[in-house]
C-alpha cells in the first residue's frame, strides 16, 4: 500500500497504548499554545466531535492543571466546534456540551473558552453564518485556526463532511483547496443536510480545515482500520472516503499534519 510520506509534511504517531497516544496529543496541543502565547498572541483551536476525541480531551484537561503548564493562560485560548449537531447545548447529542464536560470539568480550562453555536433559530443557514462570523472575528478575519483537531468515522467521514457532501469535488486547485459544487468558495463554516444521518449538521469546510496552521487527526479503533488505510492511499476517491481530502491536500505540502493512531498502516 502506498502511503503519503514525511516529505509531504505528514507525521504519523503510532502507539498500541492508548494512554501513550493521549499524552502525545496533549503535548502537541500545549506546545502550540505555548508557542503562540510566547509570541504574544491568542490561540484559536477547532475541535472535533465524537467519542474518540473526547478521551483525548479528558487527558488534555488533566494536563492543563499540571505545574509544568501553569504559565499557560487558558483564558487566551478559544475553542470552536469543527462540527456540531442541531441540538440544544444541554442535549446528549451536543458536541458543545460534550466538549465542555471533557475539557472543562474540574480543569484549568474555563467553560467560556469553548464557543457554542447559538441554536435558537429555525434557519440553520443563519446559525452557521453567525458562527462563521465569530470564527472570522477570532482569527483576525483570516479564518485560519492555529490548530484544527479532526476525527474520522468508520465510514471515512471527518468533521461533518460525509460522502454526499463531497460529491462533485474537483481536483486540487493551486492553493490546495477542494472546489466542491455545494460549498461556496470562501466559506469557512456551513450547515447542510446529511442524507446518511437524516439530519442537519454544522461543519468547518475543507477550505477552513486546510487553512489551519496545523492539523491533528485522531483515529483509534480496529473498526476504522479499513477507512484509514484507504484515506492515506493517494488514489482514493473523496466520494468514497471524505477524510482522504486532508491527506491528498498535504501531498502538496501546504500545512503540517499529524496523524495520531493505534492502527498500524
Amino acid at each position: 500500500m502506498r502511503v503519503f510520506r514525511a516529505e509531504h509534511m505528514l507525521k504519523i504517531e503510532y502507539r498500541e497504548d492508548r494512554a501513550g497516544l493521549y499524552e502525545i496529543f496533549s503535548a502537541a496541543v500545549t506546545e502550540i499554545i505555548v508557542k503562540k502565547q510566547s509570541a504574544g498572541g491568542k490561540t484559536v483551536i477547532g475541535l472535533s466531535g465524537g467519542s474518540t476525541p473526547a478521551l483525548f480531551y479528558k487527558n488534555l484537561a488533566e494536563n492543563a492543571g499540571q505545574s509544568k503548564h501553569s504559565a499557560i493562560r487558558w483564558d487566551n485560548v478559544s475553542f470552536f466546534l469543527g462540527d456540531e449537531r442541531h441540538a440544544a447545548p444541554d442535549s446528549a447529542e451536543s458536541n458543545f456540551g460534550n466538549a465542555v464536560e471533557t475539557l472543562c470539568s474540574g480543569s484549568a480550562i474555563p467553560k467560556e473558552s469553548v464557543r457554542p453555536l447559538v441554536i435558537d433559530k429555525n434557519v440553520p443557514k443563519l446559525i452557521s453564518a453567525d458562527y462563521e462570523k465569530k470564527i472570522l472575528s477570532a482569527t483576525g478575519g483570516s479564518g485560519a485556526f492555529d490548530l484544527v483537531i479532526l476525527g474520522m468515522g468508520a465510514d471515512g467521514h471527518t468533521a461533518s463532511l460525509f460522502a454526499g457532501t463531497l460529491r462533485g469535488a474537483c481536483d486540487l486547485n493551486p492553493k490546495g483547496f477542494r472546489k466542491i459544487k455545494n460549498i461556496a468558495p470562501g466559506s469557512f463554516f456551513i450547515s447542510h443536510y446529511v442524507p446518511e444521518k437524516g439530519a442537519v449538521r454544522y461543519t468547518l469546510t475543507p477550505e477552513a480545515i486546510l487553512t489551519a496552521e496545523k492539523i491533528i487527526m485522531l483515529v483509534t479503533g480496529s473498526e476504522k482500520a479499513s477507512a484509514l488505510r484507504a484515506a492515506v492511499t493517494p488514489e482514493t476517491r473523496l466520494t468514497e472516503i471524505p477524510a482522504a481530502f486532508v491527506f491528498q491536500a498535504f501531498k502538496n505540502g501546504t500545512r503540517p499534519l499529524t496523524l495520531i493512531t493505534d492502527i498500524r498502516l
